[in-house]
């Protein structure tokens, strides 16, 4: 693990990955467990202090803990978080990664260099990330805090 003086590496992957899941809990667990989840990673990711300070450490650090034991105690959560990390810097869901897009369309158009990426939309209060699977797809609003997503 290497850190900075934004913290742990893995510690911000953590919560970006926390960030990214949230919109996949309902595809892959019962509607309660989903809720359930759900409940417990906003809870973590709001704390009363708020994210207003995502360069200290202390707090990286324990929000990441948090998370982790979270993400940890389910086979797909496990997968999903160690996918996100192994995609650092960028910290994307395995679906958006180049090496998943890459063999969706083995033979592209001529001249084509590859996928286009997501771009990606996050809640203003930092506990959400989605990203858009093509230009046809509105962008949405954050589930937690009823707000628009902003690019990123």
């Amino acid at each position: 693990m290497t850190t900075d003086d934004r913290g742990t590496i893995d510690d911000r992957g953590t919560i970006e990955a926390a960030r990214a899941i949230r919109p996949y809990l309902t595809d892959w667990f019962s509607p309660q467990e989903a809720a359930a989840l759900e409940h417990q990673l906003v809870d973590v990711l709001n704390p009363p202090a708020g994210l207003s300070n995502p360069t200290d450490p202390t707090m990286l650090a324990s929000v990441a803990g948090q998370l982790r034991g979270l993400l940890e105690t389910r086979r797909l959560t496990r997968r999903f978080l160690g996918d996100v990390l192994a995609d650092a810097p960028y910290y994307r869901p395995p679906e958006h990664q180049p090496r998943y897009l890459r063999g969706r369309n083995a033979a592209g158009p001529a001249g084509d260099p590859g996928p286009v990426l997501a771009d990606r939309y996050i809640c203003p209060h930092g506990d959400y990330t989605w990203y858009r699977p093509d230009v046809s797809t509105p962008v949405g609003r954050c589930p937690t805090h009823q707000v628009p997503l902003g690019r990123n």
